[in-house]
């Protein structure tokens, strides 16, 4: 099941790395857009702190719309990853790109749960049960 599907959103024509935050049931979901390089991360990090800063944030990043990751976008992830735990949440990656799945496993950051879509994700995480 597509994001879109359950919660269209408007389409977005921002140039560069950006994202864009909602909520679906008792997650919040930030959609990367774009290459995450050292020069575009901190555009994403507002939205990701954001996110994982609540108490017990449930947080999914969808990435795939991102074109690139370096290691700067790697950094956004895992700290997004500590903060949200620190807070007694959890972040969860929809990842479908096989090179970024790549990249994660081989990083160590394979420890943050991937799925390829949300029907990867579960009911129980989207609407709490």
């Amino acid at each position: 099941m597509s994001l879109h599907d359950c919660c269209p959103l408007p389409v977005t024509n921002v140039p560069g790395a950006h994202a864009r935050r909602f909520r679906l049931g008792t997650a919040t979901v930030v959609e990367v857009h774009g290459e995450i390089d050292l020069h575009s991360a901190a555009r994403i990090t507002a939205d990701l702190d954001a996110a994982t800063g609540e108490q017990d944030p449930h947080v999914l990043v969808d990435l795939r719309p991102v074109t690139f990751l370096d290691s700067s976008g790697l950094n956004l992830l895992h700290r997004a990853h500590c903060r949200a735990r620190s807070r007694g949440g959890s972040v969860r990656l929809i990842v479908d790109q096989p090179h970024i799945r790549h990249l994660l496993h081989v990083t160590a950051l394979g420890c943050i749960p991937v799925a390829t879509d949300l029907d990867d994700i579960g009911d129980k995480v989207l609407r709490g049960g």
